[in-house]
């Protein structure tokens, strides 16, 4: 299964992808998948450079957290960043 972000993004699938099950993200909404790929997601992001750029900097807080701690700020931290 594909996702991309929007009708226009499933125009550009190459050729070879065209006849796999391919969803947008509201389409996939509460379905479960095994395998998915993600097509051109961030490519097609309207979300800033920068913005995505930040998530880079919850990696390395991972290595100081105990691992219950550190899903609980990933956690808080990805909502945030999800819903602004």
């Amino acid at each position: 299964m594909i996702i991309v972000k929007d009708q226009e993004s499933k125009s550009k699938l190459p050729i070879e992808l065209q006849n796999i099950l391919c969803l947008t993200i509201y389409e996939a909404k509460g379905l479960e998948f095994d395998d998915v790929i993600l097509y051109n997601f961030f490519h097609d992001s309207t979300v800033s450079t920068k913005d995505w750029e930040s998530l880079g900097d919850l990696e390395p807080h991972a290595q100081y957290l105990k691992k219950s701690d550190y899903e609980k700020f990933i956690t808080s931290n990805f909502v945030i960043l999800t819903y602004q």
